[in-house]
């Protein structure tokens, strides 16, 4: 067995990531984890009467602490009326590319005259399901502007930035930087 460490200067792409790559093998066999382990030198602690691993003696906890989940992060948006582009609203929004729509407050539609086209009902992460009313509205982040479906939320709905309007923006997530950056489009 072959095995290759490809630094950032000969894999661009791995942006620091060291990657490990299995180049050829001659047994028709997968390896075993034991092999790639000692070859690699990867260090496995042996588990604890629970099952657990034990933590390895190299290991330090890191000062950096989040108030939000890894990759998770917020925008600010300017939110606007298709019928009248001067009535906009700029909103801080959670950026999902999980949810399909976005999620604006019902008072920021309201003020700023986004109606409800008709209702969906949607399957939220836990399993749960729930209707919500739907309407248009217009986007602006980073000089681009787009059209796109919203969901109206209500009282206690996190305003999102969901992947319609992100693609509609021509936007995609870069969750290291935790920004948005344009996405490469494509025509056919």
């Amino acid at each position: 067995m072959a095995l290759r460490v490809r630094s950032p200067a000969q894999a661009p792409w791995a942006n620091g990531i060291v990657s490990i790559c299995v180049l050829r093998r001659r047994s028709p066999e997968p390896p075993s984890t034991s092999d790639v382990n000692e070859t690699v030198g990867i260090e496995r602690p042996e588990p604890t009467p629970d099952g657990f691993a034990r933590p390895l003696a190299n290991y330090k906890a890191t000062a950096s602490h989040h108030s939000e989940p890894v990759g998770v992060f917020r925008v600010r948006v300017r939110i606007f009326s298709l019928r009248d582009e001067r009535r906009a609203r700029e909103l801080e929004m959670v950026v999902d590319t999980g949810a399909t729509y976005s999620v604006i407050p019902a008072e920021v539609a309201d003020d700023l005259g986004i109606r409800a086209t008709h209702e969906r009902t949607f399957t939220l992460a836990d399993g749960r399901r729930m209707s919500r009313r739907l309407g248009r509205a217009g986007f602006a982040y980073d000089g681009l502007e787009a059209a796109s479906v919203v969901v109206i939320g209500e009282r206690d709905d996190v305003p999102l930035l969901g992947a319609t309007a992100l693609e509609e923006l021509g936007m995609e997530v870069d969750p290291v930087a935790k920004t948005l950056r344009p996405t490469t489009q494509y025509l056919l």
